[in-house]
């Protein structure tokens, strides 16, 4: 049983997600846990790299919103899980009509920051290519922002944002919660998914054997 939050659970929930949304033979893909990459499919020939561009505050509200939300707390005993638990946490945690709510910060989360993230990995792992991975006749990167907020004009302002930087990868996958974008080239397409598509891609992720 792989623990959510940790490289080898989002390796899985990438591959799961990929199967149901992109292509369904990657069912035969191996998730390597090293930048190798971390995804790698022999028999169709692909290469997938996972990562996150999520800042440190928004990875542990992440594992804090995986962990402790609905799970039945009221809103004073989160915030004492929360005290204990995740000592270091300093956003903010509240409720807007009976329905609890937390954020990596005090204000409000800043689009522009989520976009030069996005934009910062992906030229980051564009780097490594060539050195650190394995090459296939297709090579891919899969990116979680942790943000649901994102729409496809800001997709399109990370494109916008990596015009001059050599890319080389075929498709860009990344992930916003309840939407994945597949950018192919300057060509982007919006992935929506279902309340239980997510709880099945978490239940399988959590529960991942190769």
């Amino acid at each position: 049983m792989l623990r959510i939050g940790t490289k080898e659970y989002y390796e899985a929930y990438a591959k799961i997600s990929l199967i149901d949304i992109y292509n369904k033979k990657l069912i035969s893909a191996k998730t390597i846990g090293k930048e190798s990459p971390d995804i790698q499919d022999d028999l169709n020939n692909i290469g997938i790299e996972v990562t996150r561009s999520s800042s440190n505050a928004e990875c542990m509200t992440d594992a804090i919103t995986n962990n402790l939300f609905n799970k039945g707390y009221k809103l004073d005993e989160l915030k004492s899980l929360i005290n204990k638990k995740y000592k270091s946490f300093n956003g903010s945690i509240g409720q807007i009509d009976n329905f609890n709510y937390i954020s990596p910060y005090k204000g409000l989360i800043s689009t522009s920051t989520t976009i030069e993230n996005i934009k910062n990995r992906i030229i980051e792992k564009s780097k490594l290519f060539y050195d650190h991975y394995k090459i296939y006749n297709e090579n891919d990167l899969y990116v979680f922002t942790g943000n649901s907020t994102l729409n496809i004009c800001d997709i399109q302002e990370v494109i916008d944002n990596l015009q001059n930087i050599k890319i080389p990868f075929d498709k860009i996958f990344i992930n916003c919660i309840d939407k994945i974008f597949i950018l192919n080239k300057n060509d982007i397409v919006q992935k929506n998914i279902n309340t239980e598509a997510l709880r099945n891609y978490k239940s399988e992720a959590i529960n991942y054997k190769e």
